[in-house]
């Protein structure tokens, strides 16, 4: 399943932010992956150099590929951007497809090198993601079968959803399962920051920070913190993020919960929020209901909760292969 959820988040990326079809066949997957794996055990193999040293050529060689690809996506770009300005001046209709995304860091940045890395980090930050957690979430689901309802029951048949429909006020279980997935297993387990003030700088609680000097904290730890969670921290329970009121006519009200960034780092905080958060709610939600509502799955290999593969991100140690039927309605 995640790479079937990697093909969906790589071509809706492509389609909506770069105005191109992408698949995840394309070679700058297969390179983005290998590189992603590797720098990502550099935090944690001591011994990182010798793998550098062995594998080294072939790790250069996806970083390279990687590169080209966001100079193609810029390239591209810039093209037709020429051709529009050349229909317009000529009183004739400019082309309708447009990588709104790339278009707008061409207007804010002139360097074309640092335009195509911005880009890289867009699809990494919409593909990858958003696949990893639609994955964990189907795992739990599974897992804990008395949740699909949660989704299920939210998502009218047939119905032609958008981003208001989809909102955490009209479908706040949905959201509450996806988010405490999120908690269990961030789609980045680990950030790190580095001060660039030549004289260091100062926390708000007064902590001081030398010039130089590396911060790293981890929403894989957080997630499980027993001070933040209370006791059943580990536990897959969608209902901590429920907040259920019965009104004055009987009737339940149920409304999601909100966390702070500093108890629910997930998506970041402040001027670093998350700018993709809203989208790829909206994706997880809407793909994972269209999908439970209308097809039954099956874990090929129950083998109880899964381990992470080692990368950047939070992919899923041998993905999740699974049995599919079509459901009796």
């Amino acid at each position: 399943m995640e790479e079937l959820y990697l093909e969906f988040t790589t071509r809706v990326m492509g389609r909506v932010a770069f105005g191109m079809d992408l698949s995840n066949s394309h070679p700058f997957s297969a390179a983005f992956d290998y590189a992603s794996d590797l720098t990502g055990l550099r935090f944690q193999n001591p011994l990182w150099k010798l793998n550098y040293y062995l594998f080294g050529q072939k790790f250069r060689k996806a970083v390279s590929i990687v590169k080209s690809f966001g100079n193609e996506i810029v390239r591209l770009a810039v093209c037709r951007r020429e051709i529009d300005d050349t229909s317009i001046h000529n009183g004739t209709e400019p082309t309708e497809e447009g990588g709104d995304l790339v278009d707008m860091l061409l207007d804010a940045v002139p360097e074309h090198h640092v335009v195509a890395d911005s880009a890289i980090n867009f699809l990494s930050a919409g593909r990858d993601t958003t696949a990893n957690s639609m994955t964990w979430v189907l795992h739990l689901l599974l897992e804990q079968p008395e949740f699909i309802p949660y989704i299920t029951d939210e998502l009218p048949a047939a119905a032609i959803h958008t981003y208001s429909s989809l909102s955490t006020t009209l479908t706040p279980r949905s959201h509450a399962v996806f988010l405490e997935t999120l908690r269990l297993y961030p789609p980045v387990p680990f950030e790190l920051k580095q001060t660039l003030n030549p004289v260091g700088m100062t926390l708000p609680d007064g902590t001081m920070l030398p010039p130089e000097s590396v911060v790293v904290w981890c929403p894989y730890a957080y997630g499980r913190s027993k001070r933040i969670w209370g006791d059943d921290a580990y536990d897959f329970r969608p209902d901590r993020w429920i907040e259920r009121t019965v009104l004055t006519d009987g009737i339940e009200e149920v409304k999601l919960k909100v966390k702070s960034a500093s108890e629910y780092p997930v998506f970041n905080g402040g001027a670093r929020s998350c700018l993709g958060r809203r989208m790829a709610e909206v994706m997880g939600v809407w793909v994972l209901g269209e999908s439970l509502r209308n097809w039954e799955f099956e874990e090929v290999e129950k083998i109880g909760r899964r381990r992470s593969r080692n990368s950047l991100t939070l992919p899923m140690d041998g993905g999740l292969k699974v049995r599919v039927r079509k459901r009796k309605n």
